[in-house]
């Protein structure tokens, strides 16, 4: 297994436990986040698993997490406050970030073989395709990380406990999306 699989499948591993580690954490975000890494492993460890397919995945998990958290409001019949908005933010934004991001992500190299173009001046033989459609990918996952920001940075800084594994969950992902994208 490459070093960057590696460092990626570990990424997205402690994202998932980050999501559920938390005693009392909100179930939707929770199993969102668990399959979200689970998607991402897919890509890592089955050279036969796309990125197309795994985008198609993600894009229609979107609307199941979108309806269960309406049907929680609903069925509380309270609106969504403080750490329940934010978790629920960071549910959807995560979501489909990581369609997009998956759709765009050049072909992860795990089982893929190399190459054997010549790389361009200056970069390395695995960061060529920073050229072509991975600086797309690159503006998604920092595109990502921003509005992952927006929606966490607020509930940290107001001293919100049970944000931290969700924000480490968030970031953990955006970085082994960074990495697969090496």
């Amino acid at each position: 297994m490459p070093l960057m699989t590696a460092a990626a499948a570990i990424l997205t591993i402690v994202g998932m436990a980050a999501a559920v580690v938390r005693p009392g954490c909100s179930r939707t975000p929770a199993t969102t986040a668990v399959v979200i890494g689970a998607i991402m492993l897919a890509v890592l460890l089955l050279p036969d698993f796309s990125n197309v397919a795994a985008a198609a995945v993600t894009l229609a998990l979107l609307p199941a997490v979108a309806g269960a958290l309406l049907w929680q409001r609903v069925k509380t019949r309270r609106q969504l406050t403080g750490l329940h908005k934010t978790a629920a933010g960071l549910a959807v934004v995560d979501t489909g970030f990581m369609a997009l991001a998956l759709f765009l992500m050049p072909v992860h190299g795990a089982g893929q073989p190399q190459a054997s173009a010549v790389p361009m001046a200056g970069m390395s033989g695995h960061m060529s395709h920073m050229a072509g459609g991975g600086l797309m990918s690159v503006l998604v996952l920092l595109g990502w990380m921003v509005c992952a920001a927006v929606v966490a940075v607020p509930a940290i800084r107001l001293r919100t406990r049970g944000i931290f594994p969700h924000a480490v969950c968030s970031g953990c992902m955006i970085l082994a999306m960074g990495v697969m994208a090496m």
